[in-house]
């Protein structure tokens, strides 16, 4: 076991206190949470109040209030003027976030050499955050990404953003990226070297099938938030349209159901609602598969998080549309094929020929496991 010591963790969203859709950056944050306490460590969360101005203390969680995120898409001359600045001195106006996070820890801890600093990106706040207590304290500081590193800013703002993170992580003392392939593309930009840690597989309560997959009519699944701009879908959503052998349920905010429904897909789509993690796990039992979009950006290998959980509640799954690299990457290293369709034509051959789809084996990736997460992680803590 390492020697006690703090660890501070700072983050924009930590799950249960301030963010309702668990999203991959909260659960990245709450899964080391967890495993750096199962290890003895004393864990300081430090991240921000979206709902008051109130400083808050939960335990060891601390939640301070701070201004939002303007994002790069301005329209007025001034607006477009001061979101420069913002990025040029703060990263983005979450950074002003990072100056309050970093004078409260200042005052209220005092960190001392021996303390572990880890900021998460996205956005920029949390690792100016980190980057002024490393200045002060000179902390052992650890920068996870799980962006690559122009997230937001667009073309206009990407040499200097380029330029603030080059001087913001020259100072740490060791860079985490998910993914393989932002790893290797912002560590060449950014004149860092990255290390590559993917999510970990969350833990999910045991799921027991009770679908009735030799159904003529097959339910298919998808839940969370969905971007039309920039995920693959028409070609999906025309096919179920046009046959009644599939049946479309999604799970999530209203304000996406509006989209589906205006897609005028009739009785082959139902909307279930936003769904706590029992009320998912229980639709989970209930369909046939379960649907990933993939992302149509470009340059941006992305691994939707959804896939690690399908993994880890063991779920079969078809992904629509083409992939970015990101999933491809994931097969390429844990040797798996996963069910994909990039066209009308071949969602057909699968929803014809499904028998093959729900007989899934990941055994594969046992090494995400959220201990093997863990392990990792501490191997990078102990070399810096």
């Amino acid at each position: 076991m390492i020697s006690r010591r703090r660890v501070f963790l700072i983050g924009w969203e930590f799950p249960g206190f301030n963010t309702k859709q668990g999203t991959a950056l909260a659960k990245r944050l709450g899964a080391l949470h967890n495993g750096f306490r199962a290890l003895g460590e004393s864990v300081i969360i430090i991240t921000k109040n979206h709902h008051t101005d109130k400083l808050e203390k939960h335990g060891e969680i601390y939640l301070v209030p701070g201004p939002g995120i303007t994002t790069a898409h301005t329209f007025s001359l001034i607006r477009k003027i001061s979101t420069f600045f913002y990025v040029l001195f703060f990263g983005d106006k979450s950074g002003i976030w990072g100056l309050r996070a970093f004078q409260y820890a200042s005052r209220q801890f005092g960190l001392q050499r021996e303390d572990i600093v880890v900021s998460f990106f996205t956005p920029r706040g949390p690792v100016l955050a980190g980057y002024l207590l490393k200045k002060k304290y000179n902390v052992r500081w650890l920068v996870d990404f799980q962006d690559p590193f122009d997230e937001g800013l667009g073309s206009s703002l990407f040499s200097i953003g380029k330029f603030w993170f080059r001087k913001i992580v020259r100072r740490a003392d060791a860079c985490v990226h998910v993914s393989p392939e932002w790893a290797a593309r912002d560590g060449r930009l950014l004149l860092k070297q990255f290390i590559a840690i993917r999510h970990s597989l969350p833990v999910m309560p045991e799921v027991i099938r009770k679908s009735n997959i030799s159904s003529s009519k097959k339910k298919l699944l998808y839940y969370g938030s969905f971007d039309a701009k920039f995920q693959y879908h028409n070609f999906f959503f025309n096919y179920i349209k046009e046959h009644d052998n599939c049946e479309f349920l999604f799970a999530g905010l209203d304000r996406f159901d509006h989209f589906f429904r205006g897609l005028q897909l009739g009785e082959n789509y139902r909307y279930l609602g936003w769904l706590t993690q029992h009320q998912l796990v229980s639709a989970f039992e209930r369909v046939d598969l379960m649907v990933i979009f993939s992302y149509s950006l470009q340059n941006h290998p992305i691994v939707p998080s959804k896939l690690y959980e399908i993994i880890a509640a063991n779920l079969p799954c078809i992904i629509i549309g083409e992939d970015t690299g990101g999933i491809k990457s994931l097969e390429e290293e844990f040797g798996y094929t996963f069910n994909k369709a990039t066209n009308e034509s071949e969602l057909e051959g699968l929803m014809v020929h499904s028998e093959n789809l729900y007989r899934v084996d990941y055994s594969r990736f046992g090494s995400l496991r959220n201990e093997n997460f863990i392990t990792k992680y501490q191997s990078v803590i102990e070399q810096l």
